[in-house]
């Protein structure tokens, strides 16, 4: 019987990140909301060829990663910011 093919990750994928401006009293709290998954499908092939798609969940992010993740994180939305000139270039620089 001839060999599995191998079995790359999914490449397809994506994120989702939403800016809120108000919190419940409609004062002003700017913030995100994102969904974010705790793992990956990668494509399963069994022995007779079937492909499937199975989930592979992954280890939590330690303090590095997360830290890592927030400073990308402001520095994208603040460049984003600054470009719909919604906030000014000296007050982003002011946030770093």
């Amino acid at each position: 019987m001839p060999s599995a093919p191998s079995t790359p990750p999914l490449t397809h994928w994506r994120t989702s990140c939403r800016p809120f401006r108000f919190g419940s009293a409609l004062n002003l709290h700017v913030h995100l909301h994102a969904v974010v998954s705790d793992g990956a499908f990668m494509a399963h092939c069994d022995r007779w060829g079937r492909v499937s798609a199975r989930f592979v969940p992954m280890n939590p992010p330690d303090e590095e990663e997360i830290s890592h993740i927030r400073e990308r994180v402001c520095r994208r939305v603040l460049r984003r910011a600054v470009r719909m000139r919604a906030l000014p270039p000296e007050s982003a620089q002011e946030m770093r």
